[in-house]
């Protein structure tokens, strides 16, 4: 009797292991048949990295992964939000992408703008230098002189004192050099050879300091006028015959 019990509980109690093991297989088989060690692992790291650069429109990748550790290179750039998704994949040890043409797929930092250079400062304009006045032409000059009528510019006889008639002569003469500036003239008195030559060549320097005097006072710059008589060393015609009393200017130079 007690044989037969035992072999219906050692039944019972084997049933009952048989229940719960093949209870427990059943529960837990989709686990068991889905686990594939590592090669499982690194295939869904680079599914779930393939999912996020397909929805990141990132055509061009390559992915490769070993253990946790998963590489990623891409050409182009790669957004600051893909590469923050990519780091927070769930098992993800290492994650080393490469961006060709980025910069290791870092946002490049804005280049800085160029200070303004400072404006220089306007520089002076030079103030235009006074033209030089023309300097008149000494051979037009001594050619004017040379006309000019002084027949009437005569004195008192063995004076320095004018004769009648001289006054318009000297007007003339004035207004004359006056339109022509620039010009140095010598003033020339000279008388005829009778009497005392000493008192001659006295006679002549006076008669031209006079000449000189009446002209500045006609407003002709004194600079220009210089006096010298010679008396009767220089008669009019060449020769020693009396008659010879005038006045002469001559052209000494140009002013510079």
């Amino acid at each position: 009797m007690s044989s037969r019990i035992m072999a219906v509980l050692f039944g019972v109690v084997s049933f009952a292991l048989i229940s719960v093991l093949a209870l427990t297989l059943n529960v837990q088989g989709s686990w068991v048949s889905g686990f594939s060690g590592a090669p499982g692992i690194e295939n869904a790291l680079a599914d779930e990295a393939e999912q996020i650069l397909l929805e990141a429109d990132v055509r061009a990748y390559e992915i490769e992964v070993r253990g946790r550790n998963v590489s990623i290179g891409v050409s182009g750039a790669v957004p600051p939000s893909v590469r923050a998704a990519l780091q927070g994949i769930g098992g993800v040890g290492d994650l080393d992408l490469t961006a060709s043409g980025d910069g290791q797929g870092q946002e490049s930092e804005p280049t800085a703008e160029p200070e303004p250079t400072a404006e220089p400062e306007p520089t002076a304009t030079p103030e235009p230098t006074a033209e030089p006045e023309p300097t008149a032409d000494v051979t037009s000059i001594a050619e004017v002189i040379a006309d000019l009528d002084l027949s009437t510019l005569t004195f008192e006889p063995g004076s320095s004192v004018f004769a009648t008639g001289a006054s318009a002569a000297l007007d003339d003469l004035g207004a004359r050099l006056i339109d022509l500036p620039g010009v140095d003239l010598e003033i020339q008195g000279h008388t005829g050879s009778d009497g005392d030559p000493d008192v001659n060549l006295l006679l002549s320097d006076d008669r031209a300091q006079a000449v000189r005097n009446e002209l500045i006072e006609r407003g002709v710059d004194p600079a220009r006028l210089t006096t010298r008589g010679y008396g009767a060393a220089r008669p009019a015609d060449g020769t020693d015959s009396g008659g010879d009393e005038r006045i002469e200017l001559v052209v000494v130079g140009g002013n510079d």
